[in-house]
């Protein structure tokens, strides 16, 4: 890696002061009319064709393969088994039972006796302590008057008459009236209340009491036996049975396909392009370094493409 820097710098270098000397001799020359000059160069053209190629797609593929499934085959097998048999069996026990004895027993009871005694009390009375009173009432017409009124409607008026009566003071009658004059009164009163009370009576009273009996009673017992007893039962026992069956599977299958393509083909072209002196020396001196290192003139040239033309345009 070393020695080829340095080569490389050394070319770099040895390239800048032949171009240096170049652009020197140029300026000392006389301006001149610009000189054109044909150009060829190289370009890719994109060129569509068809084609055709191979793709690989998915499809559904039915596919055969071995199956199992699983089916239940009966079989008769026999086996000892233990059956419980309940017997009866007849037993005497002893038993205590009650009985109920009818007994007389003397027994003291509160009895509820009413009597009746004085009960002395205060009571308040209203007494009306008024007074006779003499009044003067006005008294109604009598039968008399009423007459006289009924036989004046078929008379005359006389004025004096008519005078004399309004002139006349109303009747009035005495009358004897009662004046009240409630006063409230305390005074005691003697009356009979029942009263009741509980006494201590002795009284004769039947009960019935619970006495215990031992007695011997007769008792069917069941009883547990077991026998051995063979017998005969069927088991459906699973077994796997083989068979072919067919299922659908996505595979990878090659397809050809026809495709529109694109090339890039190199077509020269030609241009014509002015011819300047400076890019002359330019392209001179990159023909001579390519003629002496070949291709190391375009890793240390500025331009980009291999040929003049990039320089020219």
């Amino acid at each position: 890696m070393f020695w080829k820097r340095t080569r490389l710098a050394l070319l770099a270098s040895f390239f800048m002061a032949t171009t240096a000397n170049v652009v020197r001799a140029e300026e000392a020359k006389p301006v001149t009319a610009p000189a054109t000059r044909t150009v060829s160069y190289k370009v890719l053209v994109p060129e569509y064709y068809e084609t055709t190629r191979i793709v690989n797609k998915q499809q559904c593929v039915e596919e055969k393969y071995t199956a199992f499934k699983c089916e239940n085959v009966k079989e008769e097998r026999t086996r000892n088994v233990n059956v419980n048999r309940i017997v009866n069996e007849m037993k005497e026990e002893t038993r205590t039972v009650c009985e109920w004895v009818k007994s007389c027993e003397e027994r003291t009871i509160m009895k509820k006796v009413t009597t009746c005694k004085p009960v002395t009390c205060t009571v308040k009375k209203c007494v009306d302590k008024g007074h006779w009173e003499c009044k003067e009432v006005p008294c109604g017409p009598s039968i008399t008057d009423r007459l006289k009124g009924l036989l004046g409607k078929f008379k005359k008026d006389d004025c004096c008459e008519t005078k004399c009566e309004t002139a006349c003071a109303p009747k009035t009658k005495t009358v004897k009236c009662w004046v009240s004059n409630k006063v409230w009164e305390e005074c005691k009163v003697t009356k009979m209340q029942k009263v009741t009370e509980c006494v201590p009576t002795k009284v004769n009273v039947q009960v019935c009491k619970k006495v215990q009996k031992q007695v011997k009673v007769q008792v069917c017992v069941k009883k547990c036996v077991t026998e051995v007893k063979t017998e005969k039962y069927t088991v459906c026992v699973p077994k796997k049975v083989a068979y072919e069956a067919t299922r659908k599977v996505m595979k990878c299958v090659p397809v050809e396909e026809k495709v529109k393509a694109c090339k890039m083909v190199e077509k020269t072209v030609e241009k014509q392009v002015v011819d300047c002196d400076p890019c002359a020396a330019k392209c001179g001196i990159l023909d001579n370094l390519k003629s002496k290192f070949g291709d190391l003139r375009c890793k240390l040239a500025s331009h980009k493409k291999s040929d003049c033309n990039s320089c020219c345009k």
